[in-house]
């Protein structure tokens, strides 16, 4: 009866460190230089757009929750004043995006709009369901 104590624990114990895990804000521009985005997400940017580009990302000005919950959309302004969006969509099949923490508020189109003051505040998280293979 202890092993299956342990065992059961044990799983409980990875579904909190998953979900944690998966629990982030939009990445700094000093992440995005360093290449370190959350390996959780699929990070993409608009068609187009270079390499140098991505890495002048200067300051972070705006994080969405868009398409229900489908994938983010963090904004930032590079120093010479052009706008870069970087997307992140969760890995894995049939999961849905939601704030955790900070000041979401819902706007036209199915979004969510960070309206924090310091805009890392606005925390999001995925779920997934799970599939049963037959």
């Amino acid at each position: 009866m202890r092993r299956v104590s342990t065992v059961a624990g044990t799983v409980w114990l990875l579904l909190l460190w998953s979900t944690a895990a998966s629990a982030i804000s939009c990445p700094t521009p000093e992440i995005i230089r360093d290449r370190k985005v959350h390996p959780a997400y699929e990070w993409t940017v608009d068609e187009g757009v270079t390499l140098t580009a991505v890495l002048s990302a200067a300051r972070l000005t705006g994080a969405e929750l868009q398409g229900s919950g489908e994938f983010v959309m963090c904004t930032y302004e590079r120093d010479d004043g052009q706008v870069l969006h970087l997307y992140a969509l969760p890995k894995g099949n049939h999961c849905v995006l939601k704030g955790k923490a900070g000041d979401w508020a819902p706007a036209d189109g199915n979004r969510l709009v960070c309206d924090d003051k310091d805009l890392y505040r606005c925390i999001f998280v995925f779920t997934c369901e799970k599939t049963q293979t037959p």
